[in-house]
């Protein structure tokens, strides 16, 4: 690696560009060129997935076109071409920009990058994405790190080789994720997927603060529809109790202490199992019509006033008194 070789030059000189190796402190030059002496003792190492980062950050903070060829050398050892190549050429461009002695001090690093780029650009992996269902009028695409431009949809993308997670972001929608795998020279189509619209500020207040309230008041009638439900099932087995001891202590009309005493209990659990089944009845089934018909949506004002219930001979009623 050309430039990891000569570290120490490339340091001088990097510093001397700074304006002084003494220049060190909260300035984006000086940063810039902490992180690249970094990158250099990490290269030295080939621990190139912590150089490279260094060294676009360092371009990033301080942009200069020795710290861009070291980037795109740094790709081209890390196993990156994809990378490299775009990093290669926009080293030349800068190239071709340059004039006199600064021109011939980088010959014959554009003349590696011309090499690099001819070497490696036949081998990149190729991936083509496409909305099959229509381009978005707004969206955001990243493969790995790279932010894909409307207008390279439907094109050969050269990208690096591995794997790559693909996030497609819609305002309005959730964000779409895709993966993908290839290998050098290999070629792969993808038809992107949009998520589903994310819900509303609305939709998600609504279920941060709970259910409707028509809905809560429904699942509270079916609890203490259930409760009497089950109160009365228990009173009318109590009742049949007190009926077999009738049964043995009573002849017709003539019974003795213990059986008008059953007599008597029978009634009270007969009138307590018909009330409790009644009422609970009630109370589950429009507890069950509240829960089945409330909205989605929370109205501005609710509340409950009461609940009542009565039962008689002829059946059981029940009030729900508010506003929902």
């Amino acid at each position: 690696m050309q430039w990891s070789k000569t570290s120490a030059a490339w340091s001088l000189s990097f510093a001397l560009l700074v304006g002084s190796s003494s220049a060190y402190g909260q300035t984006p030059e000086a940063k810039a060129e902490e992180l690249f002496n970094k990158a250099v003792e990490l290269s030295e190492q080939r621990k190139y997935d912590e150089a490279c980062p260094l060294l676009a950050e360092s371009q990033k903070l301080d942009p200069r076109a020795s710290t861009l060829y070291a980037l795109a050398d740094c790709e081209r050892e890390g196993g990156k071409p994809a990378s490299a190549v775009e990093h290669f050429k926009a080293y030349l461009k800068e190239y071709q920009a340059m004039k006199g002695d600064v021109r011939k001090r980088h010959d014959q690093r554009a003349n590696s990058s011309r090499g690099y780029i001819k070497k490696m650009e036949p081998q990149l992996p190729l991936l083509k994405v496409s909305f099959p269902g229509g381009i978005p009028s707004e969206f955001v695409l990243t493969i790995g790190r790279k932010t894909v431009d409307r207008v390279d949809l439907d094109k050969d993308i050269p990208i690096d080789p591995g794997d790559h997670l693909i996030i497609v972001q819609v305002p309005g929608r959730t964000d779409s994720e895709q993966r993908v795998t290839l290998a050098l020279k290999e070629k792969k189509s993808i038809d992107l997927m949009v998520g589903p619209e994310a819900a509303s500020p609305d939709d998600g207040q609504d279920k941060a603060q709970g259910a409707h309230p028509r809905r809560k008041i429904g699942f509270v009638l079916l609890g203490t529809g259930a409760a009497g439900l089950i109160f009365g099932g228990v009173m009318g087995g109590l009742a049949v109790g007190k009926k077999n001891v009738v049964d043995e202590r009573c002849s017709g009309l003539n019974c003795n202490a213990e059986g008008l005493d059953a007599v008597n209990q029978g009634r009270t659990f007969g009138n307590l199992s018909t009330v409790g089944l009644a009422a609970g009845g009630a109370l589950a089934a429009v507890g069950a019509l509240l829960v089945i018909t409330a909205p989605k949506a929370k109205p501005k004002t609710s509340w409950l006033t009461g609940i009542g219930a009565t039962a008689t001979a002829n059946g059981a009623f029940v009030g729900v008194e508010g506003q929902f």
